[in-house]
């Protein structure tokens, strides 16, 4: 899995060896920022988080509306 995130430079500082690579290609979504890649073992953790917290919040939806069908 590949994850990479913009980073908050100046773009003067991206054209340097930075070591950071700018974003390009026909799976970029954005074009020409300054990016970095995640460790692929970092990014792995980081969508099961999101998709996690994801899953609580449909539960947490499920529960208010319970709730809600109760009190009526």
């Amino acid at each position: 899995m590949q994850l990479s995130v913009l980073l908050n430079v100046p773009a003067t500082a991206t054209s340097g060896s930075s070591g950071v690579r700018e974003a390009s290609g026909p799976g970029s979504v954005v074009h020409g920022c300054a990016r970095a890649e995640l460790n692929p073992m970092h990014a792995q953790r980081i969508v099961t988080i999101t998709g996690d917290g994801d899953e609580g919040l449909i539960a947490l939806q499920a529960c208010q509306a319970s709730v809600r069908e109760i009190v009526q």
